[in-house]
């Protein structure tokens, strides 16, 4: 169908103008929170996509935490235990650096949810996108975009990370500065007491000569 097929063009065509303005949106993100909230954002506004979240690597607990989640997503995890986005397929996904996809056969009957379909990108060593679908499988185009703009937020979380450690070096730096200035200041004010303290004996002493 003629019309069907202009309909997917613009739509692929709406998809990848909002891919771009994000990644310009992406470049000006200053820390790991700020590129995980665009990063449901747009795969939520832009990939049509509504349940989703971001996992970052906590390596102090060892484990995968859910930065940023959708509101549908967010919804799913307190009204459905059994659909717990803290799923193995996150992990397989992070483990292994590869995407993970999981999806239920309609007919399947031990599913907990035959409609949902997942798909788990590795985020470098930054953690995991997690993007599920309750109506329809995700196509292999859904699957590319993804992993597509899943290369785009690699690239912003190795951008906000060296940012913030930038910061924080230049906070130290200035803390030294700070540190130093005040040392500067001590040894200016203990150098101007023992000089005055040395005047006053000088002065005793010239006077009892006198």
């Amino acid at each position: 169908c003629v019309a069907r097929d202009v309909s997917e063009e613009r739509r692929r065509e709406r998809r990848l103008t909002g891919l771009t303005d994000a990644s310009r949106e992406l470049l000006a993100a200053t820390d790991r929170e700020d590129v995980s909230r665009i990063a449901i954002r747009t795969v939520s506004d832009v990939l049509d996509h509504e349940i989703a979240c971001v996992r970052l690597y906590d390596a102090d607990a060892n484990e995968l935490v859910r930065t940023a989640t959708s509101d549908a997503a967010a919804a799913l995890v307190e009204s459905a235990l059994a659909y717990d986005l803290k799923s193995s397929n996150a992990g397989a996904a992070y483990r292994s650096g590869e995407t993970v996809r999981n999806e239920a056969a309609a007919d399947d009957a031990y599913a907990d949810d035959p409609r949902r379909a997942e798909v788990h990108v590795p985020l470098g060593d930054f953690g995991v996108l997690s993007v599920f679908d309750r109506e329809a499988p995700l196509t292999a185009v859904d699957v590319r975009l993804i992993e597509l703009f899943a290369g785009v937020l690699r690239s912003a979380f190795t951008r906000a990370e060296r940012d913030t450690r930038l910061r924080s070096r230049q906070s130290e730096l200035e803390r030294r500065r700070e540190e130093l200035a005040a040392t500067d200041r001590f040894n200016t004010l203990v150098t101007e007491v023992i000089r005055s303290v040395l005047r006053a004996a000088s002065s005793s002493q010239t006077d009892c000569l006198t």
